[in-house]
């Protein structure tokens, strides 16, 4: 078992097959590993309300968890969104410096007259839609170097 677990997927996670969304597995997963008296980081994903989730509990924001064994263990539990402005200077310098290549989690890159159409399919998972950038100055290769 170990200390500590982290779930950085939130509610889009998917089960094993990686065909079928399963809101809760990954939650699942972590309270099943960690230890007695262990903690939990979970900045994961998770919404007030999912139109596009598998399941009724999920579109309204509801994630069924084993709290039996959360409460068992004595688990304890850490949520809440990353404090993004934290890190972004940090990271846009890992990002510049070549050390770090985040580019491999978009699926999508549009132009701003795109963005509603692009995020209606996020939303809906659509055409595996699963992280869009948006280029307010047109397609990359019209501004790199400029």
């Amino acid at each position: 078992m170990v200390d500590r677990a982290v779930d950085a997927v939130g509610y889009q996670a998917v089960d094993a097959s990686g065909s079928k969304e399963k809101p809760n597995i990954v939650l699942e997963q972590i309270i099943k590993v960690t230890r007695p008296t262990g903690g939990l980081g979970i900045p994961g994903l998770y919404v007030p309300a999912d139109p596009g989730a598998p399941d009724a509990q999920s579109k309204e924001g509801n994630i069924l968890i084993p709290f039996g064994k959360l409460f068992e263990k004595g688990l304890h539990l850490g949520t809440g969104q990353c404090n993004v402005k934290a890190y972004n200077r940090y990271l846009r310098d890992l990002i510049i410096s070549g050390r770090a290549k985040p580019s491999f989690v978009v699926s999508h890159e549009v132009g701003m007259d795109e963005a509603v159409n692009a995020y209606d399919k996020f939303d809906r998972r659509v055409d595996g839609y699963t992280k869009v950038l948006l280029r307010p100055n047109g397609p990359l290769e019209d501004w790199v170097g400029k």
